[in-house]
């Protein structure tokens, strides 16, 4: 089953636009939204193993642009993220 997941950062204003770069030039297949003043990243993906897999390149890759970051208030720390189970894709017939 197809997974969805998202990730929100909130650069640190005087990184936005050096933050949003790297996010769009990441190597990743992903849709990138800004709202405001932050920045939402999705990717589909075949597998919950494909995520699992790709979990170490992508915490050293936010590890070396956590500075960039501002930390949420809420205990979340320099992300918000969230995966879920696509049950319903549009592009999809059945």
């Amino acid at each position: 089953m197809k997974t969805l997941s998202e990730i929100q950062y909130k650069p640190k204003p005087e990184f936005f636009y050096k933050f949003l770069d790297d996010v769009l030039n990441d190597g990743t297949n992903s849709y990138v939204v800004v709202k405001e003043d932050e920045i939402y990243q999705f990717w589909i993906t075949g597998s919950i193993d494909a995520i699992s897999e790709s979990q170490p390149d992508a915490l050293d890759w936010l590890y070396e642009r956590r500075h960039m970051l501002q930390e949420y208030s809420d205990g979340h720390g320099h992300t918000k993220a969230w995966t879920g189970l696509v049950y319903k894709d549009p592009n999809e017939n059945g």
